[in-house]
């Protein structure tokens, strides 16, 4: 008997065994559940989404079509959420969104905001926005969803006055370096770079390493020398900075002011303005001659084109109408509207119908009639190099300080 329940107790110690080995790690603890798949980041699955959360949506804007294509946006897609939309310059724009985000103040859901070099350094580095697309998005603007997503280009191009016998004609301008020539001191104009990011990104892109390049090559044709560069200038990009500030370039507190003083002058005059102010030029001349022509064939460029991009803010109440709201933004409808869709106070949404010198990230979009595709732009412009500028333009700031 004392050897049977000897023998039954050695078997139940061993079923016993058995049983803890085949027990999965952490004891009698649940296995964790399956992460779930994320949601699909389509328009419709983030328009139903940011319906579902209910949130007002805001934007922050330096662009005044955007505020406008949102109560367009709003009123036919998701009528029963609140919305706001504030146009806000890029400098105060930086500033307002990383005080808000770092104070857990919920503002804006989305920006759209110029000025790559600020936008990158004291925003993304910071982790208040980020860039976002999906896969709508990157198959209609490809390779300007990066480094930071691409919603609109703009451009400012060499104008000049052209309302009597002393100013410039067309064809007179067909080389930048015109602008240090000393027969032309004082008669060239630029919103001051110190207030214009956009401005200060484009006097920073003219000294890499692609950009010297073309401006020695053009400094040649112009002077018939080769350029001689100053003990303080690293490259011939520094050397046009130099010599244009030496020769009493004139700078501006906006565009729309110094093209009304360049058209206004009894000498030739010229500048770096918006396209934009060329057919406001066109609209006045019945009135106060008004008379603006801009040049395009031009050695090594004929300006700058720089783009308004759309980001993320990290906070956001409702990211996901923001996201959905974005990916509208690149249709027909909302570059154009439709004819139909109206905006708050009754009017119908025309988006960027008639405006010289706007360009869609999504090129399907073509520009107004009169205007060259963006893709010609891109081709005589100097186009903003965001990652380039945030590198450098701490250096090239101090520069003008030293020759100023």
């Amino acid at each position: 008997m004392k050897k049977l329940l000897t023998v039954l107790l050695a078997l139940l110690m061993v079923l016993t065994l058995a049983g803890c080995g085949s027990k999965p790690s952490g004891g009698d603890e649940p296995a964790p559940e399956p992460t779930p798949e994320p949601a699909a980041e389509t328009f419709d699955a983030l328009l139903e989404a940011g319906i579902a959360n209910g949130k007002k949506l805001t934007i922050y804007t330096t662009h005044s079509v955007t505020v406008s294509a949102l109560q367009a946006f709003m009123r036919k897609y998701a009528p029963g959420v609140e919305y706001e939309g504030t146009q806000i310059g890029d400098t105060n724009q930086v500033t307002q969104v990383a005080q808000e985000v770092k104070e857990g103040v919920n503002g804006a859901d989305i920006i759209f905001i110029q000025d790559g070099a600020r936008v990158l350094t004291d925003l993304v580095d910071e982790g208040y926005v980020y860039n976002w697309y999906n896969d709508e998005i990157k198959a209609l603007v490809g390779a300007d969803c990066e480094p930071l997503l691409v919603w609109d280009y703009c451009n400012k191009v060499l104008m000049y006055n052209n309302g009597s016998d002393n100013s410039y004609k067309e064809g007179d301008i067909t080389n930048i370096w015109y602008a240090t020539d000393p027969a032309n001191k004082g008669a060239f104009w630029m919103k001051d770079p110190t207030t214009e990011g956009v401005n200060m990104n484009f006097l920073v892109n003219l000294t890499s390493d692609e950009n010297a390049k073309k401006l020695a090559d053009a400094y040649k044709e112009y002077y018939g020398t080769d350029i001689v560069l100053d003990a303080d200038c690293k490259n011939a990009g520094y050397q046009f900075i130099k010599m244009l500030y030496k020769n009493e370039m004139m700078l501006g507190s906006s565009d729309s002011t110094i093209a009304k003083d360049i058209a206004a002058a009894e000498k030739p005059q010229s500048g770096l303005l918006t396209l934009n102010k060329y057919l406001k030029s066109r609209a006045k001349l019945d009135n106060d001659q008004w008379n603006l022509l801009y040049a395009t064939d031009v050695k090594p460029a004929a300006g700058f084109i720089y783009p308004i991009y759309a980001l993320q803010v990290a906070n956001a109440d409702n990211p996901e109408l923001a996201k959905a709201f974005l990916i509208w933004l690149y249709s027909e409808e909302g570059w154009y509207g439709n004819g139909e869709l109206t905006c708050d106070d009754g009017s119908v949404y025309t988006g960027m119908q008639g405006r010289l010198g706007d360009y869609s990230g999504n090129t399907a979009n073509p520009s107004v009639e009169g205007d060259l595709p963006v893709t010609e732009w891109k081709k005589i412009l100097v186009q903003e190099d965001a990652e380039q500028a945030a590198e450098y333009r701490a250096d090239v700031e101090d520069f003008i300080q030293l020759i100023k």
